[in-house]
């Protein structure tokens, strides 16, 4: 049932303790406090069912899921998976409905040797025909201010797409270091195409 080694090794439910290990268990492990506030430990290794190889719990909720059996890694508030990252490193990532899926407003980027706030760095070498950043969106209500894309500075808009693909420039459009379009007035219009202006 138990056996431990004279070199201080542990081992529960087998015949022979690996000297590698310090401790060896066949079956599954549970710890637990018991009271108002009960965490547990759990480590599992299975080929059927709910398979986990570490799940902690506190006070009967499921906080975290790692190492699933097939691979992948889960973290999860709530009982439910909020992260998920593939065995390939894809990663996957779940909210409530109406709650931002991403967000953080506490992050600063101060002094000469601030880096990026978001840096994606990779390289193109294919004859497909992938896309390097994909938003792709299901628009199934009227919402006339809904916007694909804003990009606010101080709280105001200066650049944004609306869901029928219309650009919204807030300032002077400039290509290399040139300021090449300039529009001012509400009512000042630029059309390119067919149609009266």
């Amino acid at each position: 049932a138990m056996r431990v080694t004279s070199a201080g090794k542990l081992g529960l439910g087998v015949a022979t303790v690996d000297a590698d290990y310090v401790a060896q268990v066949n079956g599954s492990l549970l710890l637990y406090t018991s009271g108002s506030a009960t965490t547990s430990f759990d480590v599992r290794n299975s080929t059927t069912g709910n398979a986990l190889g570490m799940h902690i719990q506190q006070d009967g909720v499921t906080s975290i899921i790692s190492n699933y059996s097939n691979g992948m890694m889960r973290l999860g508030t709530n009982s439910l998976v909020r992260v998920e990252i593939s065995a390939a490193g894809q990663v996957n990532l779940q909210n409530d409905a109406n709650n931002r899926i991403l967000y953080s407003d506490t992050y600063s980027l101060t002094g000469s040797s601030a880096a990026e706030m978001v840096s994606l760095n990779g390289t193109l070498n294919t004859s497909g025909n992938p896309d390097v950043f994909l938003l792709s969106l299901t628009n199934t209500a009227s919402g006339a201010s809904t916007k694909a894309m804003n990009v606010k500075v101080g709280g105001s808009s200066i650049f944004s797409l609306d869901m029928a693909g219309a650009v919204i420039q807030a300032s002077t459009l400039t290509i290399g270091s040139t300021a090449t379009l300039s529009v001012a007035g509400a009512n000042s219009r630029i059309q390119v195409g067919p149609g009266t202006v």
